[in-house]
């Protein structure tokens, strides 16, 4: 039987993957008109090394995800689903594969499952679905797992956009 946990990873691997490279902050932004935020606080942590290097803005600090580590963090706002924009970005170093995943509610009575968050339009930003239907979707608690068997995740912030209000 497959442990919670596992199934976790697989879900993210599975679903959230793709390749990044070079160390970019400035393109998710100049999407969006809105304010950006970012992580406030870790709440889980798997193999890495100084975990809070990943909260606030970026700062040239990288939080180290080791190969098949994953970071939880809870963000400063909710990201909510941005219609023609990304939802958020990851700030990273180096070429290297990470897959994201986001705790939504999932029922009527409030529990909570894990769901894949897929690439956005912008190299290292991220969206939480394709669908209109998302709109009504938002989280404020973010996983990130590195996903390469051979080489570290370096992660300087992970950061939510808020939509803009024209």
């Amino acid at each position: 039987m497959i442990q919670p946990r596992n199934l976790i990873m697989i879900l993210i691997l599975t679903f959230g993957l793709w390749s990044l490279s070079a160390y970019q902050i400035t393109l998710a932004p100049a999407q969006n008109d809105g304010r950006v935020f970012y992580a406030k606080r870790v709440i889980d942590k798997i193999n890495v090394n100084n975990a809070e290097y990943v909260l606030g803005e970026p700062d040239g600090k990288f939080a180290e995800i080791k190969p098949g580590g994953e970071l939880t963090v809870v963000m400063e706002e909710q990201i909510v689903f941005n219609t023609g924009a990304d939802d958020g970005f990851v700030v990273v170093q180096g070429d290297t594969s990470y897959g994201l995943a986001g705790l939504f509610s999932a029922t009527d009575d409030g529990k909570t499952a894990w769901q894949p968050l897929w690439p956005g339009s912008a190299k290292n930003g991220f969206k939480l679905g394709t669908d209109v239907f998302l709109s009504i979707q938002r989280t404020n608690i973010i996983k990130i797992a590195n996903d390469d068997p051979n080489r570290p995740l370096l992660v300087d912030a992970i950061a939510g956009l808020a939509p803009d209000k024209k």
